[in-house]
């Protein structure tokens, strides 16, 4: 049964109608001006509002009069609204998916008045709970490694983590120690931006005084909110790094961050401040609910036609946010069990699904997902880490295959210490090393290492612009920071994202040998007898096709 509808004007009409007129595919076709689109909003058209919303949101468009065009896709599954005459995927514009209205169903999305107006409301706490629970009843996979991590041992634990036991009555917290302390329950972990602003710290001098008390007042807003969550599941310990590693001890730092495996594995749900630059900025974030919701439109002549942001929109917040950008985060992400993450709306990330507040049932195959990639990784990467006995092993050239797209996401990112490039990815390299039973050799594994030296700077890679075809790309230069000294041979060595060059990866590029002590050093040089058919050349004359 298809939804009740709401009118539209002409000009919207118009446009729309080619979602149903053959040969229309890819076109595009202009719109309202911004003046129109107001005029048109406040005589009742519900697109013409929604795009009236968003300009007021996103701060775009700001010259009355630049004209807004429709793009329908050559699938006519999306309709791309853009204000400069070129469609792209650009924050400013607007990409809203049509749903087949002869098998549209209602979604399980309240009205935008329940939905409330931050990630804070009473729906998104709700929703929150409901997906940690049908995590642990409904998942296998999930549901077991929830029951191993509701009774750990000392020695799985973190050394510190923050009781927040008198949160709510004494509004105070305190460090717990946890090797002399009994643990009661799991525990929360918080991934966010240091920033620039000065940052309360755990530091030898308040170490005692941490442990008795630290007042929540005194708290960064993100790590007050932390603790509110933390309230909606009922977790007493969360665990945050700047307060449970003592900062100015090179010993505690050196122990705790050579645990990050432990420590971020064995958390029961990582919280993640998205959005957020630095600690002051919070996890709750304020959106408005009418562009959360799905549209439902009368087409004249045509009925109704449905229309809402796809996933891929919703998650820009979290992949194009702050926190995406920092290189310390990416193991948290990846090893954590699970991940709630705070942007425009609520994601929620385990092993077998990815939900948001506007598909609160999720999508199980992130890899045919527009736009999502970014979020495949922690689906592999959390079939690495031993669940239950069910689960077969996975081949071992895929697990080398997501090490490359590890390394990838990973030179994406920024470090605010450079000599921390290593250390930093220390707890990923411990669960592939733990697969594999393979030597890690400065970002690369030494049964693939020869192929794996095939990689190049994303800047450097040829361009596939046809006017300069077959000539790189020198608008950046890679940057070796001097004061990490990598081997220039490994992709560390570098501050830029990295590739590997598409080929036949079971083409012999080369092969280690030693030494031939019965040529000379001159022969080889010279090219003499057998030196054309050795191994080198051969890596030579095939890694120039790549």
């Amino acid at each position: 049964m298809s939804p009740s509808g709401g009118s539209i004007c002409k000009a919207c009409a118009d446009g729309l109608s080619h979602f149903y007129t053959s040969g229309s595919e890819g076109k595009t076709y202009q719109h309202l001006t911004l003046e129109g689109i107001r005029q048109a909003a406040s005589q009742g058209c519900k697109l013409c509002a929604y795009i009236k919303l968003w300009v007021e949101i996103e701060g775009c468009c700001k010259i009355s009069p630049a004209t807004f065009d429709f793009y329908i896709s050559h699938s006519k599954e999306f309709l791309l609204i853009s204000h400069r005459g070129i469609p792209t995927l650009a924050h400013e514009d607007i990409l809203l998916e049509r749903v087949d209205e002869n098998t549209y169903e209602t979604p399980p999305m309240p009205e935008a008045s329940r939905l409330g107006q931050t990630t804070q409301s009473a729906h998104s706490q709700a929703l929150a709970r409901r997906w940690m629970h049908s995590c642990a009843a409904s998942h296998d996979r999930c549901a077991y490694r929830l029951r191993t991590l509701s009774n750990l041992g000392s020695s799985q634990l973190p050394a510190r983590l923050l009781d927040l036991r008198g949160a709510h009555s004494n509004r105070c917290i305190r460090v717990v120690h946890t090797e002399t302390e009994t643990i009661e329950g799991p525990y929360a972990t918080l991934s966010h931006c240091w920033g620039k602003n000065p940052l309360i710290k755990l530091r030898k001098a308040n170490l005692e005084q941490f442990s008795r008390r630290i007042e929540i007042k005194k708290l960064p807003k993100t790590f007050r909110d932390a603790i509110e969550v933390c309230g909606w599941y009922n977790f007493r310990y969360l665990w945050v790094d700047s307060l449970c590693i003592v900062q100015d001890s090179k010993a505690d730092w050196d122990a705790e961050s050579a645990a990050m495996k432990r420590i971020h594995s064995n958390g029961i749900l990582n919280i993640a401040a998205s959005s957020a630059v630095d600690s002051s900025g919070g996890l709750f974030q304020r959106r408005s609910p009418l562009l959360q919701i799905p549209l439902t439109l009368d087409i004249p002549k045509h009925g109704t036609c449905v229309l809402r942001r796809p996933i891929y929109a919703f998650s820009k917040s979290i992949k194009q946010g702050p926190l995406a950008s920092r290189g310390w985060v990416l193991q948290e992400w990846l090893l954590a069990p699970r991940v709630l993450h705070f942007g425009e709306q609520l994601f929620w990330e385990c092993p077998e699904t990815l939900s948001c507040e506007a598909f609160p049932l999720g999508k199980a195959d992130r890899s045919e997902m527009i736009g999502l990639y970014q979020f495949y990784p922690k689906s592999f990467i959390s079939s690495l880490i031993p669940d239950s006995q069910l689960d077969p092993p996975t081949n071992k050239a895929e697990i080398y295959k997501a090490w490359r797209g590890v390394c990838r996401e990973y030179s994406k990112r920024n470090l605010t210490v450079n000599s921390d490039r290593i250390v930093a990815l220390a707890g990923i390299v411990d669960l592939f090393q733990s697969v594999l039973a393979d030597t890690f050799i400065t970002g690369h594994w030494k049964s693939t290492i020869i192929p794996d030296l095939c990689w190049v700077c994303e800047d450097e890679r040829y361009t596939s612009d046809p006017r300069k075809f077959g000539k790189p790309n020198l608008s950046k230069k890679s940057v070796r920071p001097p004061e990490y000294g990598a081997p220039s041979w490994s992709w560390m060595s570098v501050n830029n994202e990295i590739h590997w060059q598409n080929g036949n990866s079971s083409q012999e590029l080369a092969a280690l040998c030693g030494p031939n002590r019965n040529r000379s050093h001159e022969e080889l040089r010279s090219g003499g007898e057998g030196f054309d058919h050795g191994p080198w050349s051969a890596s030579t004359r095939e890694m120039e096709t790549l």
